[in-house]
């Protein structure tokens, strides 16, 4: 859809807030006025289907914030999410998942931050452990995409993406 907004004499929208239908937020700064900004929902998803001792990569797409810095994260589940400060909270929970799924080196998602490339795309390796048991085991992926001048340094957040193993 297309949509007009009047800025009176301002150069500039000092921030945009977008809440996509699918519930994600993003946060762009700095965009020109009297021009027309094509605004691209960002995207997380898994590369491929989960399977007990397969690493697949969890993939960022953020056309509207390329070279921007992305942390990620799973969890068990997503009934409360944590706030963040500004209203926008991330929407999976708490736990044991997400502390060890965020430390650098876990043997999940080794390197769970990194940096979106020059068209905003990025992925984090996501390896499921050798365990026959965990088929049929449901997590969530969450991301976060920084911005230095967005509220709390985060422009977007991503997820909850659903992911199942097969």
């Amino acid at each position: 859809l297309r949509l007009h907004y009047g800025l009176g004499a301002a150069t500039i929208a000092d921030e945009v807030r977008v809440t996509w239908p699918s519930g994600q937020t993003q946060v762009l700064n700095g965009l020109a006025a009297n021009q027309d900004h094509l605004i691209i929902e960002p995207s997380l998803a898994v590369s491929a289907m989960p399977i007990p001792g397969l690493s697949i990569n969890l993939v960022i797409n953020s056309p509207m914030e390329p070279s921007a810095s992305f942390a990620t994260g799973l969890s068990a589940s997503t009934t409360t999410g944590f706030p963040i400060g500004d209203g926008r909270f991330i929407p999976i929970d708490m736990g044991a998942l997400l502390t060890l799924t965020t430390t650098p080196g876990n043997f999940i998602m080794p390197a769970p931050n990194g940096t979106l490339d020059a068209t905003g795309l990025g992925s984090i390796l996501l390896t499921v452990p050798p365990i026959p048991s965990l088929t049929g085991l449901t997590v969530y992926a969450a991301a976060a995409i920084g911005n230095p001048s967005a509220p709390l340094g985060i422009s977007s957040i991503l997820g909850p993406t659903r992911i199942t193993v097969q």
